[in-house]
């Protein structure tokens, strides 16, 4: 048919499109550390959403990676894939010379935030640039890089304020993750969160509430197995305002 040309032309051109696409995203992110012959890419792949235990492997692996792992997964907090990139995947699905895929920005960001809490303190270094993503106009931005903040569980100024000042954002997701991380912070944001519950809005003291039963129970947990508090102990002055943990 006259219009068969046409139509290899247009998909040339279409794959000449993505393959650009794809290479400029490929040359513009950090270049990846690797271990054992894999890059980091393919470990956060193996990690689970939230809330789930992540496998030793990938655990171990990004461990071994360290402070090598930070620019990338700060490139992924960060992360904005528009929704006309997403829409290119089925038209790669059709082909098997390219195999590189699309991937949400949601999906990116929940896999770095368990890279983060994975890492823990040894992420430090990356604590002013989540500071500054915890004022993004995006509040899927704005949560992930709450959550990134209380799994590296470092209490520094510029943190502690920041993650207050979530507490009374519009949106809901952000505020529960302001608080989740204030409380996995712990005793360090306490005078901070007392302050907030001076608050005239409901919402900010609602979330500084739920910030602070979490430091307590948290520092009850592994402060004493005995179930006592002693003063001089985190969590002591947080055992005065809401009791003891029952159970």
């Amino acid at each position: 048919p006259n219009g068969a040309p046409v139509v290899r032309l247009r998909r040339r051109f279409v794959l000449f499109v993505v393959l650009a696409i794809g290479l400029s995203v490929i040359f513009s992110w950090p270049r990846e550390p690797r271990y054992a012959g894999k890059p980091l890419s393919v470990w956060l792949q193996e990690l689970p959403s939230f809330g789930t235990r992540p496998g030793v492997e990938a655990a171990n692996a990004l461990r071994a990676m360290g402070t090598n792992a930070l620019p990338t997964l700060l490139a992924r907090i960060q992360a904005k894939v528009p929704l006309w990139k997403m829409k290119l995947n089925p038209i790669l699905d059709k082909q098997h010379l390219v195999k590189f895929r699309f991937r949400a920005s949601d999906f990116e960001r929940a896999k770095a935030v368990v890279a983060f809490e994975i890492l823990g303190p040894v992420a430090a270094p990356a604590v002013p640039s989540l500071v500054r993503a915890l004022g993004s106009k995006e509040p899927r931005i704005r949560v992930c890089a709450a959550g990134a903040l209380g799994g590296i569980g470092i209490a520094t100024p510029e943190g502690v304020s920041g993650l207050i000042k979530l507490l009374g954002d519009q949106d809901h997701n952000v505020r529960f993750q302001a608080a989740s991380a204030l409380g996995a912070i712990g005793p360090a944001s306490v005078r901070s969160l007392l302050v907030a519950l001076e608050n005239g809005n409901p919402s900010v003291q609602l979330a500084a509430m739920q910030a602070l039963e979490w430091v307590f129970v948290n520092s009850w947990r592994h402060q004493s197995n005995s179930r006592s508090l002693r003063p001089g102990k985190p969590g002591f002055e947080l055992e005065k305002v809401f009791g003891k943990p029952s159970g």
